[in-house]
């Protein structure tokens, strides 16, 4: 008998068995779900003696989650010159990392929470983040920034902790909207934290930017006083959502565009350059998960810009009485884009 060939046979159906059992596991990733959107941020800010500011911020994930997060970030970005600042506090051993591209983020040390934050430290795009595994049913009490800089509302960010393990991902294309994953999960909000001012932030900066990932000067062509931040949960189908929305002057309103589930309401939105408005939205949710997309294109610096390039116009055409005709003058290869994921749980 070829005992070699039975033992190869017999490695082969275990690795067949395995692989069968392993396919017949894999989840349906149109199921997922990961939300954290039911979580509460709690901010005290107070000026010390020694000149700093202390900001101390306690984290609660709701039981009714379902998702993990796994961290916590804030936009501390500043091309301010704060002089040498010495801080009479010891430094977290676990503050590890300081990534920035090009230093220009505000002077600060951070403190994690034990056995809920792993590290902290500066991305590249100058954002402060926690990294932690903080689940359901779950409170952080006193994550702490300590910076000379004032208090104003910076935006923020929680995100999911998701692995692709257990789920069939290869059955799908990446860009399959059906598909969640971590940006239709993320929660982004303001909240008080270290401001690039030597002074109190005006009022624009107290606003919503919304979810894009442009730079400043795009991402304050629409900015909002409602909602405060992203995802938003409606509990039937025609519950209203409010959006206080306040359009800046150097937008191009002929441009403006908004869609619900790939739908045109742009009907519903007057985009007045310089003006605000109150949009009410409701009887629309129809799916688990329903993307409402703003979009606008605008003239920054002189420059017609968008989410990720940048067009020369015409100096001639470069003063706010000319914008119109700068942007007729052009061609647009992206905007400021702003993504409201509203979940129904029904």
């Amino acid at each position: 008998m070829n005992y070699k060939y039975l033992f190869s046979v017999y490695i082969l159906l275990n690795i067949f068995c395995i692989n069968f059992v392993y396919a017949e596991a894999l989840k349906d990733p149109r199921t997922r779900d990961e939300t954290i959107s039911n979580t509460t941020i709690t901010s005290t800010v107070k000026k010390r003696s020694d000149g700093m500011y202390e900001y101390i911020y306690d984290i609660e994930s709701s039981s009714t989650n379902k998702g993990v997060i796994g961290g916590f970030v804030i936009d501390v970005s500043c091309d301010l010159d704060f002089g040498e600042v010495v801080f009479s506090d010891p430094k977290d051993p676990y503050f590890e990392k300081v990534l920035s591209k090009d230093g220009k983020y505000i002077p600060l040390q951070a403190y994690g929470v034990f056995a809920v934050t792993s590290d902290s430290g500066i991305s590249r795009k100058n954002n402060l983040y926690f990294n932690m595994d903080f689940g359901p049913g779950r409170i952080a009490k006193g994550l702490k920034i300590v910076s000379p800089a004032p208090p104003g509302m910076r935006s923020y960010e929680l995100r999911p902790y998701m692995e692709p393990d257990g789920w069939d991902y290869a059955s799908y294309s990446e860009d399959d909207p059906t598909v969640p994953w971590i940006d239709d999960f993320r929660v982004t909000g303001v909240i008080q934290a270290p401001a690039c001012t030597f002074k109190v932030p005006s009022t624009e900066d107290d606003r919503f930017h919304g979810t894009g990932k442009e730079p400043f000067g795009i991402n304050k062509l629409l900015t909002y006083d409602t909602p405060e931040k992203d995802p938003i949960n409606v509990s039937s189908s025609n519950e209203a959502i409010q959006f206080h929305i306040y359009y800046r002057d150097n937008i191009d309103k002929a441009r403006f565009k908004a869609k619900l589930n790939g739908k045109n309401i742009s009907h519903l939105f007057k985009p007045t350059p310089g003006t605000d408005e109150t949009v009410t939205i409701s009887g629309e949710w129809k799916n688990r998960l329903n993307k409402l997309i703003l979009s606008v294109p605008g003239i920054v610096d002189g420059r017609v810009k968008g989410k990720s390039a940048e067009v020369r116009s015409d100096k001639s055409l470069n003063t706010p009485a000319n914008v119109n005709a700068a942007i007729k003058f052009d061609e647009f290869k992206s905007k400021d884009n702003d993504v409201f994921h509203i979940w129904f749980n029904q």
